[in-house]
């Protein structure tokens, strides 16, 4: 068997392994704080949507289509499109280098708990940018490796997909551009109408998203402009904020590993300096541009740490090339350097599937926040899921009966966040209706006429959870106007292993006149 089969056979095997370990896991806890807000989506399909492209949304209503809107069905292809991606990082390493380079850079990404389970396990707009991104990467691989100028074409449906999906791919052009400008050998790009035609091709898919933005107030643009411009109350713009994303995009992809990557970056431009290798400049350009512009912004306002992961692709495919050259004869130390990456990334990645049956990572976050200082919405997403199919639509359909009862007419279900109105919406879709009109919540703003809530009764719902991510008190005056408000006891509780990880609040209201303004 050849070295590129071998290879090929034993990546395979690999990625074929870690999707059945993430199987077994699929049905392992409740519908996310994610998951259910795009679910909200996918049951109102539309050329766009408030906070992202929408893509997912359609990925989600196809997978839910023929399963009733299963969880497990989102998740299975969550893990197909993670297989996939992990394929074409090794065919890029193959392409570009050898089967073993290839090998060698999809090992620890398929292994990576970010990559693995993470992205890898929820149907998130991320996951499907870093499939489009690892598609476009292949692809610009093969074109410049066989200078074959047609594949703009492909390039630049790639790159529409991709922005449908999640902005940064924007970022996939302007890579192609940039190393256009800086390899001399391919800046004949520039006279060919492929490049060109390509772009338009990508602008066109990418159409249909703008045409709603402009039926919609610029909605999406306006609130990507405000998510950028929030600032961390608990850390001063600068080095600390800078910092902050850096720590948390090592532990994504591990330390080892994080480091691996840099050191890549490193010798790659080492080896640029000595002889021009447009490889390593391709990589290079589609990987820098994205990170620096995500650390630019980081350093002046609070952003998530998974949102450049998209940028680190190129990086996984340069770093075996670079590190473990020399026709991969391995000294100790190199041997050493391969199984620390991997040891810590798989220990990991397996480790993961425990938190999301144990709120581990609630206990890790309270600790953190005396060394780091975490985001407001720096939350563990599945204790915010936690108990709302059993222990938290109990109580809420309990209080809801005895109202209507003691009202005469159902009370309308009210909130003011938006991760928070998808979780009431899914749980309670066979029960009863959800709305939500304030400036946390605009998806809902786009859907409903808060007209009709005017001088109704209304159940307002706030999850203990969620409001440290709202960076709010929780109560309804706060976000709504009411004549009165009275809190309705008990408080429902999620407890787990003796924990109580979860609390959520709920107001009688009546009354209503609008949002606080």
């Amino acid at each position: 068997m050849s070295d590129s089969n071998h290879s090929a056979k034993h990546i395979l095997i690999i990625i074929g392994l870690t999707a059945v370990y993430r199987a077994l896991y699929i049905g392992s806890f409740d519908v996310s704080t994610d998951e259910a807000y795009y679910w909200m989506w996918s049951v109102r399909l539309d050329w766009g949507y408030v906070d992202h492209p929408p893509m997912v949304a359609y990925v989600m209503w196809l997978a839910g289509a023929l399963t009733d809107d299963a969880p497990w069905a989102w998740r299975a292809s969550a893990i197909a499109i993670s297989c996939a991606s992990s394929w074409l990082v090794f065919c890029t390493g193959r392409k570009l280098f050898s089967a073993r380079a290839g090998f060698w850079a999809a090992l620890p990404l398929t292994l990576s708990p970010l990559y693995c389970m993470a992205l890898g396990f929820l149907l998130v707009p991320e996951s499907l940018l870093v499939f489009w991104t690892a598609l476009a990467l292949y692809l610009a691989a093969k074109m410049v490796t066989e200078q074959r100028l047609a594949l703009f074409y492909p390039l630049g449906a790639v790159f529409g997909l991709g922005l449908s999906s999640n902005p940064p791919a924007m970022l996939i052009p302007t890579g192609l551009v940039l190393f256009g400008l800086l390899s001399k050998p391919h800046r004949c790009w520039f006279r060919r109408k492929e490049p060109y035609l390509g772009a338009l091709l990508g602008l066109l898919i990418f159409s249909p998203v703008v045409y709603w933005n402009s039926q919609h107030d610029w909605a999406g643009l306006l609130f990507l402009s405000e998510r950028t411009e929030v600032g961390d109350a608990n850390a001063p713009p600068g080095l600390g904020l800078a910092w902050q994303s850096v720590f948390f995009q090592a532990t994504y992809h591990t330390p080892v590993v994080f480091i691996l990557l840099w050191t890549g970056v490193v010798l790659g431009f080492r080896r640029l300096r000595r002889q021009a290798d447009a490889r390593i400049l391709l990589l290079l350009c589609f990987s820098l541009p994205l990170l620096g512009i995500f650390l630019a912004v980081a350093s002046m306002s609070t952003t998530q740490a998974h949102w450049p992961t998209s940028g680190y692709l190129a990086l996984y495919v340069l770093f075996p090339a670079v590190v473990f050259h020399d026709r991969f004869r391995w000294s100790r130390a190199k041997k050493a350097l391969a199984a620390g990456a991997l040891g810590l990334a798989t220990l990991a990645s397996a480790f993961l599937p425990l938190v999301m049956v144990y709120p581990l990572t609630t206990i890790i976050n309270e600790r953190l926040q005396a060394v780091v200082s975490l985001p407001p919405d720096a939350v563990e997403p599945l204790a915010q899921s936690a108990g709302w199919g059993q222990e938290i639509r109990a109580g809420l359909i309990e209080v809801r009966d005895r109202v209507a009862a003691e009202q005469g007419e159902p009370p309308v279900i009210l909130t003011h966040f938006n991760v928070l109105a998808g979780l009431l919406s899914y749980y309670l879709r066979d029960v009863c209706e959800v709305v939500s009109v304030h400036a946390q919540a605009r998806q809902y703003n786009v859907w409903y006429d808060d007209g009709d809530l005017y001088d109704r009764t209304v159940l307002f719902v706030s999850g203990e959870l969620f409001n440290r991510a709202a960076a709010g008190s929780g109560r309804p005056e706060e976000y709504y106007v009411f004549d009165e408000c009275r809190k309705q006891t008990p408080v429902i509780e999620v407890v787990r292993h003796g924990v109580t990880i979860n609390r959520v609040h709920v107001w009688l209201c009546t009354g209503y006149a609008g949002p606080v303004r």
